[in-house]
Parts: structure tokens; C-alpha cells; sequence
């Protein structure tokens, strides 16, 4: 997917999923091209081409908005991906469904009026070649099985429930996401990280390998007066989703389809102490590694510019 894609989706996943709000609007080109670290080409193609999904709209010396929803063009292919990226709206996913049965059922139906004996003759072969496999039983597990959907971390024997921040997770080709200011309410112990995912999402198409994703602290902001002079100073109570991330292997636990494990390819991979998301189709679940943070990129400091606002590893930790 090119850039302007990739920034189209992530603005439209947070306009269907009700994180940016009918007539809101969205932030100028110049400050959002800056914050994104793309050019403004890129941007203002992205907000084309989510202006013909009838998502957003454009007017002199307004800005550009968030579109009502009953101009969103809701069967269109991105609109519908970007609705299941997250769990979607009760009313929308019911008249999908319904939409499907219209045609689907029908579909079917004229399917097998018109079959040939050649097609029926090739989908009875097809049945009988299906390998009788005979159910296994499975080992017993070294951890509790979660009774309510949720997402989960493994933390001492134990299931945490991991909080979905409110921030979408930005293509890995964006450095630095929006500031996050929740702070973290998950701590581990320690970082041999595993998880449990209970989504019915993901039954039928979960993913071979998801990323956990560094969120970097801001800890110093530098600014400048009128006439240029610096200043630094602390900052608290703000964060980053970096692009630095760590790959993670999926495998279905047995007995449930709509449960997975998530645990590092390598068993003996420890995350360092510091704070990091789990992303699943592009929400970020949030939790921290407990213990000094001695890793660099867990740092940051911003630079407040007439140009623009800028980010670099912290120099100390």
C-alpha cells in the first residue's frame, strides 16, 4: 500500500469506528504532515481520497470534517475493511448481515437449482476425499482459560485483561504516532511476555504474526521564544506508539476456534522493562514491563519548531 493509502486508512479507521466524531475537524495539513513525518502531498492525497468515500469534506477557511455518517459510502470495499478493524458498530454490522442474506441466500439457492450432475458428481468426490481426522486430546495448559472475549496477557500464571487505548497504531512507516496521554494501567512482572486472544473476529482469519509495538516516554520538550531562544524543560504524562516492534507468532489453542496464543518466536526472548503495545488490527493494548528502563528507544525528547514539532531518542535516560 503507498503512503497516501496507509494514512487514509488510518484516518478512516478512526472515523468508523467513532473515535473522530461527525463535524469534527481534523487537524491542518501543515501541522498533521509534520506530526505523520510525511510530506503534504501525501496528506492532502489522503484526504482525496477519503473526501470520494464521502467520509470527510472540505470547505475555505473551515478546514476539512468528519462527514455525517449518512454520506459515508458504506459499501464501498475500504469502508467496509476499516469497519472490522475494530469491533464495529452493532446497527451497521446488523444491516450488513442482513444485506448478505439478501444476496447470499439467494445466490445459493439459484446455485443449486442450476447445478450440473458433472458439479454435483465433483463436489461428492470432494467430500470423500476430506481425511477422516480423529480428534486429539489436548495437553492441559499452563494457564486459566479466559470465560469473557477480551484480550489478555499471561503475567505469572495469571490472566490480565489489557486496556485498547483510544489512539489508532500508525503504519510502521509513520515513526511517531499521536501523542498518547493515558497512562498505563497494566504492569508485569517481569518481560516473558505471552498472550491470550478471545475475539470471535478472529476466528477465520487470524494472522500468522502480529507486533508488539514500542511506546516510548516524552521526557524533555525543547522550545523557542519569539526571538529563537531556547528553552527545555521536563515534561509528564505523555507518550509515543514508535515503529520499533517486535514480532510475535500466533497459534489457535485447542478446543476453541476463537481463542489464540500469542507468545515470541524465540521462548527465551525477554521484552525489556519499559511500556509497549499489542496490535491487533491497528488498536494498540497497552501494558508495561516492570523494572528500570535502560533501552533508548523507550525514550524521548520533542522539539516544538515554527516548521513543526519534532521527536529524537533521548541523549540520557
Amino acid at each position: 500500500m503507498r503512503l497516501h493509502g496507509t494514512i487514509a486508512r488510518d484516518i478512516g479507521i478512526g472515523i468508523v469506528s467513532g473515535r473522530l466524531k461527525p463535524g469534527q475537524i481534523l487537524t491542518g495539513e501543515i501541522d498533521s504532515s509534520a506530526r505523520l513525518a510525511v510530506s503534504r502531498t501525501a496528506y492532502r492525497e489522503a484526504l482525496r481520497i477519503l473526501a470520494a468515500k464521502g467520509l470527510v469534506e472540505s470547505r475555505p477557511k473551515v478546514g476539512t470534517k468528519v462527514s455525517e455518517q449518512k454520506n459515508w459510502h458504506l459499501l464501498d470495499p475500504d469502508v467496509v475493511g476499516w469497519t472490522f478493524a475494530n469491533e464495529p458498530d452493532w446497527v451497521m454490522l446488523k444491516n450488513l448481515f442482513e444485506l448478505r442474506d439478501i444476496v447470499e441466500s439467494h445466490a445459493a439457492a439459484l446455485a443449486a437449482i442450476r447445478r450440473s450432475d458433472a458439479q454435483l458428481n465433483r463436489m461428492r468426490q470432494a467430500l470423500d476425499a476430506t481425511p477422516n481426522i480423529q480428534p486429539t486430546v489436548p495437553s492441559p495448559l499452563e494457564f486459566p482459560i479466559p470465560g469473557d472475549y477480551g484480550v489478555y496477557v499471561i503475567d505469572d500464571g495469571k490472566l490480565k485483561e489489557l486496556e485498547a487505548l483510544p489512539e489508532q497504531v500508525p503504519d510502521k512507516r509513520i515513526a511517531v504516532s499521536t501523542p498518547v496521554t493515558q497512562p498505563s494501567r497494566t504492569s508485569l512482572v517481569n518481560g516473558r511476555t505471552k498472550f491470550v486472544v478471545y475475539r470471535r473476529d478472529l476466528a477465520n482469519n487470524a494472522p500468522e504474526r502480529v507486533d508488539v509495538r514500542v511506546v516510548a516516554q516524552v521526557a524533555r520538550a525543547l522550545t523557542f521564544d519569539p526571538k529563537g531562544k531556547p528553552a527545555s524543560a521536563s515534561v509528564s504524562g505523555a507518550w509515543n506508539i514508535r515503529n520499533i516492534t517486535y514480532g510475535f507468532r500466533v497459534r489457535p489453542l485447542p478446543g476453541n476456534a476463537e481463542m489464540l496464543l500469542i507468545q515470541p518466536e524465540n521462548t527465551e526472548f525477554v521484552l525489556p522493562p519499559g511500556r509497549y503495545v499489542l496490535v491487533l488490527k491497528n488498536q494498540g493494548y497497552d501494558f508495561t514491563i516492570s523494572g528500570k528502563v535502560t533501552d533508548p528507544s523507550q525514550c524521548l525528547e520533542r522539539t516544538e519548531a515554527a516548521n513543526g514539532i519534532f521527536y529524537s531518542e533521548c541523549q540520557k535516560l
